[in-house]
């Protein structure tokens, strides 16, 4: 790509007799070549550019209450992507592994003991 940019920059005539050819078609061919030029350094620009889309961050939370006799437990259910789960409540944070099943699987279980997750 870099020999295509220098070659229409350096050498707008290549190596053909610029006498022979009138001046009109001379200076449209110039422009033409810097035309070009300028598009494909526009979207060498543009492609280099382009944003990270790695780094966005998944939200993938369940928020379940449970009532174990007649206190209602809140507790928030993230899915770290990598086979655990970080269980949020009243303000204690830990990590337990999934052993082998989903994030969703693992939520429609807890929902089978009577916990309502939104």
């Amino acid at each position: 790509m870099w020999f295509i940019l220098t070659d229409i920059l350096y050498h707008p005539f290549n190596s053909y007799n610029t006498n022979a050819i009138p001046r009109s078609t001379k200076t449209n061919n110039i422009m033409k070549r810097i035309k070009i030029a300028i598009l494909a350094i526009g979207v060498l620009g543009f492609a280099a550019c382009g944003s990270d889309d790695n780094d966005e961050v998944i939200d993938n939370c369940e928020t379940c209450s449970l009532t174990i006799a007649t206190q209602q437990v809140v507790s928030e259910y993230c899915d770290n992507g990598d086979g655990t789960v970080t269980i949020t409540t009243l303000g204690q944070e830990q990590t337990e592994d999934l052993e082998g099943v989903t994030f969703d699987e693992f939520i429609a279980a807890f929902e089978l003991l009577g916990a309502t997750c939104i």
